[in-house]
Parts: structure tokens; sequence; C-alpha cells
């Protein structure tokens, strides 16, 4: 079988088979060259790792596999026998090729070879020939076959089904985190007041990861499920609600993303906290960053909002699978921003169909229908994502009177940032309750929504920097 050049340039990850065919080269009995798959996969570890998993693989499938011709990167396994025919006799071995491309790049093919023969008959593989490194491509020979016996006939194909595999497990395994006790100590003291700071990061693992179930949210926690969460902001209590659902969707065991809503150039600092302690100095980098230091803070950067991130790294810590993102734009404004934001979710949408993508966001990015007080051509974000996937839900706050700490324009014209009464929505359920919980409407509801997370009363949640006033 010819399997042709590959090439590889650069620092590509995937090397193709389609430059031109060696000439001349001759096919094995029974080979099929259109089934072998038409790219090459450089993987970006060592060959010893990448060929591990591959024989890891087999050996889950019962194989046993040993060197093949004494050649440590090449892996043959047993026969598989299948059901014996009343003529024929059906059985398939695998033969792992390892290939060292660099140091911490490899390729790793996974052969299916089939003996069909007559009973009494056998066949062997012959050889396998040497692959040229060259600095600019791969090249390598045809694959080769020899038989013992004209009755016999071995055929060797390509498996892409275990090739994908492998790629998944190599590629999509969770990275490392150093967490918890194995976190580094930052080497920079605390800025601060020592009542300042969060003080999650000194708590031992909790038993019980999520603390507080949102009530009646089980009908959303399912793969490749939407929801955009719209808040008053400047509440402490909606950060909260947002971070247990986030952990009640991972206690469940899907994958999460949670979207909040601050420039993605914070996306930096964000990661290197939740791969931290969160300790003080912790607090303080994560704190040094412009958009925590604006002029002009509002409630995207309150306290609250600085819990929540806490709240993440600490269920990152424990094991949950919860990614956090910085998905908003400071470069463009309006309906051209809402769409910005909601590119990026389709993005990720289409790079992660099975995620539970949840997002916070003001309410008023995250309803489903055009148009808003001031300007009847509004395009939110919501209704963006609303038209390529029907599925997705957003959810309005529902909730008493309170107060929030929000950012307003004075007579003056001049924004005056402080903490303003909010008052009670118009849908609240039939009694006063004490517990938040999650309501479905039977259809969307002329705001555009498709339902409502119902708290108590609000109160205000200062921006994340502000001093906090000693206990007394």
């Amino acid at each position: 079988m010819s399997f042709g050049r590959l090439c590889m340039t650069g620092l590509a990850l995937l090397v193709w088979a389609g430059c031109s065919h060696t000439p001349g080269a001759s096919q094995g009995p029974g080979a099929n060259p259109a089934s072998a798959p038409r790219t090459e996969h450089v993987y970006l570890l060592p060959l010893e790792e990448t060929l591990l998993e591959a024989q890891t693989l087999l050996q889950e499938r019962r194989l046993v596999l040993e060197p093949f011709e004494g050649d440590p990167h090449r892996l043959i396994s047993s026969w598989v026998q299948h059901a014996p025919d009343s003529v024929l006799r059906t059985r398939e071995r695998y033969l792992l090729v390892g290939i060292q491309v660099a140091p911490k790049q490899s390729v790793v093919r996974v052969f299916r070879l089939t003996d069909v023969s007559i009973p009494g008959g056998t066949a062997e593989v012959a050889s396998y020939s040497e692959v040229k490194i060259h600095p600019d491509k791969i090249e390598m020979d045809p694959f080769t076959y020899g038989l013992e016996e004209p009755r016999t006939l071995l055929r060797g194909t390509r498996d892409e089904a275990i090739e994908q595999e492998l790629t998944r497990r190599l590629e999509s395994r969770p990275s490392i985190e150093i967490v918890g006790d194995r976190a580094p100590e930052s080497p920079l003291t605390p800025r601060r007041d020592e009542n300042f700071y969060l003080q999650g990061w000194k708590e031992p693992a909790r038993v019980s990861l999520c603390e507080n179930w949102l009530r009646d949210a089980k009908e959303l926690l399912r793969p490749g499920q939407t929801v955009l969460v719209g808040e008053q902001l400047g509440t402490r209590e909606v950060p909260a609600l947002v971070g247990d659902l986030a952990c009640q969707a991972a206690a469940a065991g899907l994958a999460v993303t949670l979207g909040i809503s601050m420039p993605k150039n914070e996306q930096s600092r964000l990661n290197t906290y939740l791969a931290s302690r969160g300790a003080p100095a912790d607090q303080d980098m994560l704190l040094d960053g412009d958009f925590w230091r604006r002029p002009y803070q509002d409630g995207r950067s309150s306290r609250a909002m600085l819990m929540l991130v806490d709240q993440v790294r600490a269920l990152r810590a424990q094991g949950l699978l919860i990614n956090l993102v910085a998905y908003d734009t400071d470069d463009s404004h309006g309906s051209q921003r809402d769409n910005v934001l909601a590119q990026y979710w389709l993005k990720r949408r289409a790079e992660h169909p099975d995620e539970f993508i949840l997002v916070l966001a003001g309410n008023a990015h995250v309803t489903t229908l055009k148009g808003a007080p001031w300007d009847k051509d509004y395009s939110p974000m919501g209704w963006h994502l609303a038209q390529a996937d029907p599925t997705l839900k957003a959810l309005d706050l529902s909730h008493l009177p309170g107060f929030r700490w929000a950012c307003n324009f004075n007579a003056q014209g001049q924004l005056d940032c402080r903490v303003y009464r909010i008052a009670h929505t118009q849908w609240l359920p039939s009694i006063t309750l004490v517990t938040p919980f999650l309501h479905l409407f039977p259809h969307l509801n002329g705001k555009g929504y498709h339902g409502v997370i119902y708290t108590t009363r609000l109160t205000p949640s200062l921006p994340a920097t502000a001093p906090i006033s000693k206990p007394k």
C-alpha cells in the first residue's frame, strides 16, 4: 500500500499526504488507498508518550502487544479471531508505528491487518520500510506485505476510528493545574489591610462542592445548552446565584463554561488567579488589571464579581470542570458591540458543541427581542444568539425592592456611581419565598425572556477595590 509522501513545514500540526505520490510505488495485496487518512497528525508530544497512550488504547481492547522485529517503536498485537466461516477464516491484528519527528513532535499510525485464508493457510507481515526524515519534509516508502502461502490474503488499512480516539485522548485531556496546597506562594507582599481580602484560600476543601442549589434548574442542565442570565448590575445576590448554577451543572457531570462581562484582555489575569491559591497577594495581582481600576466602576467589577471569580477558583481546585471566560470588548459600542459578543459565543459553541455555556450579562444584552427604549433598532446579544440556536434560554431576574451599585448620568450630564434603589420586578411568585428558584415560562414573554431566576431582596455590592471598613 502506498501512502505517498508526507510534507510538513514550519509549525504546522497537520502533515498532509496529498503532496504527490511516490512515483512507481507499488501497492500490497488488498490495499485500498481511498481508505487511508488524507491528513497526517503530528502530536506535539514525545514519541514515548504518544506510543504509550496508543498501546494503552489497544490493551483496553484486550490485545497483547509486543515489539515488531525488535523495534520498540513498532508494536504488533495478538490476533483476534472472528466467527469461523464455513470456507474462510478471518482474523485481525493491529500494528502501531511510531515516528519521531522532533524531540517533542511525533506521529503514530494504527494499522488494522486482516488475514483472510483457507483453514490451514498462514500469513505474516514481512517488513516495514525505514522512515527518512528531512529538514522540510518526511518521506515514507510504501507499506509492504509478504505472503507465506498463495492461498492466504493479508490486507492492511489505517484504522481512522482508533487514530481519532488517540487524538481525542492526547489533546482533549485537561491540563494539570497546580492548585490548593501545591500552588506556589506568591513572592509578593499583600498591599491592603488584612480585612480587605477574601478568606476562601484558608478554608479546607468542603465536603459538599455545591452548598446552594438553584431549585427547578435541572431541566436546563444538559450538554449543548446555552443559558443567558440577565442581571441588574452591582448586586451581591446575582453573581452568587450564577456561581451556584455553574457549580450545579459541573457537579452533574457537564463541562461548564461561565462567561462574565469583562474585557477579553483580562483573561490572562483570570487564568493566573484560577491556578493560584487565591491568597492576598494573588488577589492584589488580579485587581491590578485595568478593568478593576477604571475611574468609574460599574457593577461588572464589584466585590461580588471578585467573589464569583474566587468561587470558580475554589471549585476547580476541588476537581470541577468549569472554564471562566472574559468575553466583553471595549472596542465597540451599541448593537455593534452586542454583535461582537454574540459572534464570540457562536464560535465557542461551534468549537465545543457539548459544553454547558452560562453567560452573565446586563439584562438589556440578554433579551432575544430587538429594540430598546433608547434605540428602536438595537440588536442585543441574545437576539443574535437566538437566531442561530433555538434551544437557547434567556433568563431575566425576578426580585423584591432593594438596592444596587450603579453608574447613572446626573442632571449635569456627569457620571454618578453610587448605591441606587431598585424597584421590584413585574413577575413575582404568588407568595413570598425565601430561597431562589428558576421558573421557565410556557412561551417567550413580551420582553424576550424564556424565564426568570427569582431571588428575594437585592443588596448592593461596591467596587472590588473599595476599602472594607474594619469590623467593630
